[in-house]
């Protein structure tokens, strides 16, 4: 654990119930540098996972309960992109006593984007008061095509509109390719 402690990987453990006992200070610095500083007093008691948006709620939901149930670790690659940085994580969950739980996510790629960037143009992306993003990549649903996710760095940087989340099919099929998740290809 004092490894974890000093890791520049971000690091947190968490309960049985998935509260967040202790996060690394890795863990803070992120936070820090992207806006979500204040995650630990909104979470208060409740799960980690009340912090995520459907449909990666139920899919880490599951993955955490293997882990406690096989007392095995458990990998995943994901990206965890800001406005302007491409990033891919390495997340890797492991099993400790008393149904405790060490979630580690280690930055494997941060570059400049090599995206070509969408304006946000509201006219174009909001539907019904919604943008519709991917939990995954956070590109923006196009709902005149519905099948096309284009990159609006816009709405990360300054979110002004209700936000609806799902994951695009690059993402369910790279990211989530073994996992059958209702409603997507």
């Amino acid at each position: 654990m004092a490894s974890v402690a000093s890791s520049d990987d971000s690091a947190y453990l968490l309960t049985s119930d998935f509260q967040i006992l202790n996060v690394n200070a890795a863990f803070l610095r992120f936070a820090e540098a992207n806006g979500g500083s204040q995650l630990l007093d909104k979470l208060g008691a409740a799960p980690i996972f009340a912090a995520m948006s459907q449909p990666l709620r139920e899919l880490y939901l599951a993955a955490f309960r293997g882990v406690q149930a096989a007392a095995q670790p458990w990998e995943h690659e994901y990206e965890c992109s800001s406005a302007t940085l491409f990033r891919r994580f390495h997340m890797t969950v492991y099993p400790v006593e008393l149904g405790r739980l060490v979630v580690i996510h280690a930055r494997r790629i941060e570059a400049a984007h090599s995206r070509p960037p969408c304006p946000r143009a509201d006219a174009i992306y909001v539907r019904d008061g919604v943008i519709k993003m991917c939990s995954n990549c956070r590109r923006v649903q196009n709902p005149q095509t519905g099948e096309r996710w284009d990159w609006v760095p816009g709405y990360l940087s300054r979110p002004t509109h209700t936000v609806s989340h799902g994951l695009c099919a690059p993402c369910a099929a790279f990211y989530w390719a073994d996992t059958p998740i209702a409603g997507l290809p």
